[in-house]
């Protein structure tokens, strides 16, 4: 979906969108879901569980949890220097000309 004064791409996708495209030779679907408990404590963890169980077609999970900065391991989400976070997203099979569709479950679980 392109923004038509500029031509670049839109940055939200509606779902019609992303259907037509999920064997875009240069399109990732990534699922980077992390649930948050706040009840009866705090408590974060990683969506690759219900990943494993459903997903879009196609798409890939990124553990937001291990993609954050290893030396500042007492921290959650902190910012992994860029050479880290190439790698992760290589790994990931997303590199430079790669377009990515982001997207969290939602789920709070």
């Amino acid at each position: 979906m392109h923004l038509p004064e500029t031509g670049t791409l839109h940055p939200l996708v509606e779902p019609e969108w992303l259907e037509k495209h999920l064997d875009d030779p240069d399109l990732r679907i990534v699922d980077a879901t992390v649930q948050v408990k706040l009840w009866p404590f705090p408590r974060i963890r990683s969506g690759r569980r219900e990943f494993k169980r459903s997903h879009i077609p196609g798409a890939t999970f990124a553990d937001l949890l291990k993609i954050s900065d290893p030396q500042r391991s007492s921290y959650t989400f902190t910012m992994p220097t860029a050479e880290w976070f190439a790698d992760h997203m290589g790994r990931l099979g997303i590199g430079k000309g790669t377009r990515v569709v982001l997207y969290d479950a939602l789920s709070s679980g």
